[in-house]
């Protein structure tokens, strides 16, 4: 067949399919024209240098970072070094089909399930359809680094201040590390059922039992709910600093001016510290009823 034609001299090299750089595309139709074997452009600018290897020819598909399968993981080497863009064994087996779609160019990075951070959600969904395992969003932003850790597989339950239970305090500190929310243990077992409630976004301090300045009197339940020890509210407004301080198991009882009994003269100053009104001691031993 009539394969030479005149080329324009200029030089665009393309990469062709047979591992070779053309100075333009015009030679590299004529070169396909002249072979045996079908070349084709498989980008343009030169190919990268020993692109092409022996592969076995055997099949074991891989899935590659591009959406296509490849026959073994040879042939997607080959493709990674011949095509432009990078492409990555995303895991063993054919990939999905019909699975990825175009991504905006926008930078809105996301956190996945897998402790990467994707730059937007459509790169997220796109690398779930590919992955063999599901990936989902735990929340927008980076992901911090390093969440991911080996826990043992053992069955120690922790309840976590978002009133979640989890198999032991090393998958706690993992959601901690994943989750936007500060994830604390509040306590060893699990979770109270049905435990926490919505609370409104209002500043109305009360102080608890624990000698904690709650926002509000609904984040003292949720936290009386959530501990192990009863938390009642001991008054409106923020607690007084540092009331809490460790009493000696005496009774020694003294009367209060608020009418109570307190089991030593301690418990009476540390009812004083977190009371508004002032408690002072009336006098020792039990108040008269």
């Amino acid at each position: 067949p009539n394969c030479v034609k005149p080329c324009p001299k200029i030089y665009r090299p393309v990469c062709g399919s047979d591992g070779k750089t053309y100075s333009n595309e015009c030679l590299l139709e004529i070169a396909d024209c002249l072979s045996e074997e079908d070349i084709t452009k498989v980008h343009d600018g030169p190919c990268k240098p020993n692109c092409l290897k022996p592969c076995q020819e055997i099949y074991r598909p891989v899935c590659g970072s591009n959406g296509k399968t490849y026959s073994n993981e040879c042939e997607l080497e080959i493709a990674d070094c011949l095509c432009e863009e990078d492409i990555t064994k995303v895991h063993d087996g054919p990939c999905k089909p019909n699975c990825l779609k175009p991504c905006p160019l926008i930078y809105r990075p996301v956190c996945g399930s897998d402790g990467k951070t994707y730059s937007n959600e459509c790169l997220l969904e796109n690398a779930d359809c590919l992955s063999e395992e599901d990936i989902t969003k735990v929340h927008d932003g980076p992901c911090k680094p390093n969440c991911l850790k080996p826990c043992q597989e053992i069955y120690r339950p922790v309840c976590g201040s978002n009133g979640k239970t989890y198999s032991n305090e090393c998958e706690l500190e993992i959601a901690d590390c994943l989750c936007e929310e500060d994830i604390t243990k509040v306590h060893d077992g699990p979770c109270k059922p049905n435990c926490l409630k919505p609370c409104p976004l209002i500043y109305r301090p009360v102080c608890g039992s624990d000698g904690k300045t709650y926002s509000n009197e609904c984040l003292l339940e949720n936290a009386d709910c959530l501990s192990e020890e009863d938390i009642t509210k001991v008054h409106d407004g923020p607690c007084k600093p540092n009331c809490l301080k460790p009493c000696p198991k005496i009774y020694r009882p003294v009367c209060g001016s608020d009418g109570k009994t307190y089991s030593n003269e301690c418990q009476l100053e540390i009812a004083d510290c977190l009371s508004e009104e002032d408690v002072t001691k009336v006098h020792d031993g039990p108040c008269s009823r």
